[in-house]
């Protein structure tokens, strides 16, 4: 009973390091399995469910020492679901720290009723590993152009956004 119960919550998720060995300036991929839980989202900069996973679950190592006593590397560690369980647990940390003090983030971030998890499973990894340097380009456009809406608006004011205009 115990075994059926944890299964509703677990699922499997396999680790990918990888990094150039400092001798033979090979490239190097280690892989671990292991299985989740309950999914710990970091919502700090985050406006989504999908960019906190991603983040979350992509990660860089600045100083991996893969073998003890090498030079230590630069590592680039991601993280793939083999197996998601039936019953999804996220946990979002709505905190920061700034300069010691603890800050509760108070943006909002949408709750979807359906979460997609296509784009964070092992069987779709070398796809989105070709298309991440794509998706990373347009969302910083995005940012950019957010950010220039932003400036315009607040020297402009609301009122004089015609968009037909601005683009003219």
């Amino acid at each position: 009973m115990e075994d059926e119960i944890s299964e509703l919550f677990f699922g499997k998720e396999v680790e990918f390091k990888s990094f150039t060995d400092a001798r033979t300036n090979e490239t190097i991929v280690k892989k671990t399995v292991a299985s989740f839980g309950c999914t710990l989202l970091t919502l700090v900069d985050q406006t989504d469910l999908y960019s906190a996973w991603e983040t979350d679950k992509r990660s860089t190592i600045d100083d991996y020492e893969y073998t003890i006593g090498q030079q230590r590397v630069k590592a680039t560690v991601s993280q793939y679901v083999e197996k998601m369980p039936p019953i999804l647990i996220m946990q979002m940390n709505r905190t920061k720290f700034d300069k010691g003090n603890q800050e509760k983030l108070l943006h909002t971030v949408p709750i979807l009723q359906k979460f997609y998890p296509q784009r964070f499973m092992l069987k779709n990894r070398d796809d989105v590993e070709k298309r991440r340097d794509n998706v990373k380009v347009i969302r910083d456009k995005l940012k950019l152009l957010n950010d220039n809406l932003m400036m315009f608006r607040n020297k402009y004011g609301e009122q004089s956004l015609d968009i037909v205009k601005v683009l003219a």
